[in-house]
């Protein structure tokens, strides 16, 4: 198995552990900052109504309720198809990456993760949402991609070996 396949492999289980994580984080999230969503939903409907566009049958409340039920399971699934092709990245990457070791290089991996989708494309979010949603969301996701970064370096430093270290297998051979 060659280090791409092999980081998929310790990725898509660090990513069960980071969607888990996801998940709560995300309904702390919406739990604490319902008001602001709900407001934010009711000037997006207006928007929609004011357009043209028929909005009839859709609530704001409605809307945070369904992305309150739905948001845990995108979050398991974002985290493992995300794991997988992130975790590939690392497994041919890892060479190239700061570090004494998988772990510390996992945890790198992982903050430089945080610094692109959470706190640069997290800004749009802010415009959205406010400030709030924003800093709670980037406090969350640190905490979600350093867990992540760990088992993924973790993982990887267990489940990969060189391939010229490996030694080989004992045979029986009979000398002709």
């Amino acid at each position: 198995m060659g280090r791409g396949s092999t980081g998929a492999k310790a990725g898509a289980v660090a990513g069960i552990i980071y969607g888990i994580l996801g998940a709560v984080f995300g309904i702390v999230v919406l739990t604490i900052e319902k008001s602001a969503i709900i407001s934010a939903l009711n000037s997006y409907l207006s928007n929609l109504s004011s357009t043209g566009i028929s909005v009839s049958g859709l609530t704001a409340t409605g809307l945070y309720n369904t992305e309150f039920i739905t948001a845990p399971i995108v979050a398991l699934f974002e985290g493992i198809i995300g794991g997988l092709i992130l975790g590939a990245i690392f497994g041919v990457a890892v060479h190239r990456i700061p570090g004494r070791n998988d772990k510390v290089k996992g945890i790198a991996f992982g903050i430089i993760l945080w610094l692109i989708f959470d706190v640069l494309l997290g800004l749009a979010n802010r415009a959205e949402f406010g400030n709030s949603y924003y800093l709670l969301s980037v406090g969350f996701g640190i905490i979600s991609v350093v867990v992540y970064g760990y088992f993924l370096g973790d993982l990887f430093g267990r489940w990969w070996h060189e391939p010229s270290l490996q030694a080989e297998p004992d045979s029986f051979k009979i000398n002709q």
